[in-house]
């Protein structure tokens, strides 16, 4: 008797167990289908608002098309994409090619918006023309926070053509990014970059730009709102904007390749004439590299370079230790201490 009855025990608890598992995996597959229906539905609005929207941006003066527009994101994201975009600024002969273009979000953060563009990227413009590749290309923005912006692009590498003297020049870098965000009312920039070639060569002896390392930050104040927010990017209007500005430049480092680095600090303001006047502070850092890249880049003035750097030694030093020079441009004239370097036209 006591066995039949633990083995009608062991039966019914499995029994039990069984049922649990089948309402378990029911209202799983439920919870699923009701997610996947919900999902669609608002990947099918945001699918339809965007199609709206585009059309909503042909004009004479401006025509938008993105093809084959359809959802993605499934399950975790939500958002929509494209096979190419077109833009067409017919009276200002710029054109602008690109392949896939897609922007979405995290269905537990619809407000942390992030686009990505597929290379090979083409610009045309009556003065200019650039093809653009890249491995990716990533645009991070907050809607809660418009002017929060990041953008990253990794192996980045161009072809630019000057039409007006027919000449070509490549640039590419390992990585590039850029980050905008406010402090108070305050504009704060950051740039970096890493591997940077540059098709520059040196006057006079033909040398090339070793490799870049770049890390840039600096602050600027009073910026009109529609430059970066509404993004009014009109030539005339950003550097009507630009009229007045006052910013610093917090920290930015230049590293070469073949050694040496050196550091800029300093306020700087843009007048309502579109001259810069500011007060820079450069600091040479490891001062042996960098004379052996000088002399790389300037092979004819080696002997002068050494004695240059000489001085350079015997100039204050920060709190790194490291020799400072001062640079001042006061309406666009630039000063190297007392030595005059030339003048930066006005905007």
């Amino acid at each position: 008797m006591n066995t039949t009855s633990a083995n009608a025990e062991i039966v019914q608890e499995k029994k039990t167990k069984n049922h649990v598992l089948c309402y378990f995996y029911i209202v799983t597959v439920f919870i699923i289908v009701c997610y996947t229906v919900i999902w669609f539905y608002l990947a099918s609005k945001i699918e339809n608002n965007v199609s709206t929207a585009l059309l909503g941006k042909q004009s004479e003066a401006l025509q938008l098309r993105c093809g084959n527009i359809h959802k993605i994101g499934y399950p975790l994201r939500i958002g929509v994409g494209c096979d190419g975009m077109h833009l067409d600024v017919p009276g200002q002969a710029i054109e602008l090619r690109s392949e896939a273009f897609s922007t979405s979000a995290p269905i537990y953060a619809p407000h942390w918006l992030r686009f990505d563009v597929e290379s090979p990227l083409s610009i045309e413009t009556p003065l200019a023309s650039l093809q653009g590749n890249w491995s990716s290309m990533t645009i991070e923005a907050d809607v809660n926070q418009p002017s929060k912006i990041r953008m990253i692009i990794n192996d980045p590498a161009a072809h630019i053509k000057n039409k007006a003297i027919g000449i070509a020049s490549d640039v590419s870098a390992k990585f590039i990014r850029i980050d905008r965000y406010d402090l108070g009312n305050d504009a704060k920039l950051h740039l970096a970059f890493k591997d940077l070639v540059l098709p520059f060569l040196v006057p006079g002896e033909q040398t090339k730009f070793p490799h870049l390392d770049g890390n840039f930050d600096w602050t600027m104040q009073n910026l009109k709102q529609h430059i970066w927010i509404e993004g009014d990017l009109n030539p005339q209007t950003v550097i009507h904007d630009l009229l007045g500005v006052k910013g610093s430049v917090d920290h930015a480092k230049l590293t070469f390749a073949s050694g040496g680095s050196f550091g800029v600090s300093g306020p700087f303001a843009i007048n309502e004439k579109g001259y810069i006047d500011g007060k820079f502070t450069i600091a040479l850092e490891d001062r042996s590299a960098l004379l052996n890249t000088t002399r790389l880049l300037f092979p004819s003035q080696a002997n002068n370079l050494q004695s240059i750097f000489f001085i350079i030694g015997s100039m204050p030093k920060n709190e790194e230790g490291n020799p400072t020079l001062s640079l001042s441009i006061d309406k666009g004239e630039v000063r190297l201490g007392f030595i005059r370097l030339g003048n930066i036209n006005p905007f």
